[in-house]
């Protein structure tokens, strides 16, 4: 088996029927995820804070309490502007919502993909500690008087 097989079965679609169309919810790839990112903190933090609830409360909160974020998610997976969902079905935005955040965080949160971003992190760090204090320059300013 090829390695792209193995990156298709492992990043395979699940498909949801919504807005009249149906989606492939993939795994975002660098440049999707770029444009979700600034979406998905709120999200992220309203889902962990609503971790006592069940699915469908955190689904509606997500949109009550979230909504520009969870709108903002569906406008990156449908490739619409965030205009276009206004007057769409809120049932099947969930569902949709709920395909988005199940796949990718199914993906972030692998034990293996963790792993790599700790290492990742971790290298940064080294950098950022080995070359701050050589490169980082301390100025300061003194009042020295000019002469008459």
């Amino acid at each position: 088996m090829a390695d792209s097989d193995l990156k298709d079965i492992i990043n395979s679609p699940v498909r949801v029927k919504a807005f009249g169309k149906e989606y492939e919810v993939r795994r975002f790839p660098l440049g999707k995820m770029q444009r979700a990112l600034e979406h998905i903190a709120p999200l992220g933090y309203l889902m962990r804070t609503a971790t006592q609830s069940d699915a469908a409360d955190i689904l509606v909160n997500a949109l009550a309490l979230g909504g520009p974020p969870a709108i903002g998610l569906l406008s990156v997976q449908t490739d619409e502007p965030p205009e276009w969902l206004e007057d769409k079905d809120p049932i099947e935005g969930l569902e949709l919502l709920a395909a988005i955040v199940e796949v990718n965080a199914r993906y972030f949160f692998d034990s293996a993909n963790v792993t790599r971003l700790k290492a990742s992190g971790s290298r940064i760090q080294k950098v950022i500690e080995s070359y701050g204090g050589a490169t980082s320059t301390n100025s300061s300013i003194t009042n020295t008087p000019t002469g008459t």
